[in-house]
């Protein structure tokens, strides 16, 4: 895990663009982000993702969820740092965590070119 990340991280600073480590998305796949804005990057990718409606699910079905992640990241094929995978281990172990059933993003994300 720890070796997938550093490939990450080296590609993050290199100049050669890499689609979704140092590019945009979608459209923007072939837009090369600055060093200095790849956290950002990364950061609006998670919130991207976390958004939902619907009733959240219960939370033993979310724990659950929260494993099975932290267990495919610890694979070491996503380049993930092992912050993200104790992080997810932190929130696994805590009450009150969250989620919603559906996901609303990817609806807007194929509606947006019409706006």
């Amino acid at each position: 895990m720890q070796q997938a990340a550093k490939v990450v991280a080296e590609i993050a600073q290199a100049d050669e663009p890499v689609y979704g480590i140092n590019t945009g998305f979608g459209d923007l796949s072939t837009m090369r982000i600055p060093h200095d804005e790849l956290r950002a990057l990364q950061r609006n990718l998670v919130r991207s993702h976390a958004v939902g409606v619907g009733p959240p699910l219960p939370e033993d079905v979310v724990r659950a969820i929260l494993v099975l992640r932290a267990n495919t990241l610890a694979a070491g094929r996503s380049g993930v740092r092992a912050e993200v995978i104790d992080l997810l281990c932190d929130m696994r172990r805590s009450r009150g965590t969250a989620a919603s059933a559906r996901r609303a993003i990817s609806r807007l994300s194929r509606t947006r070119r019409s706006f």
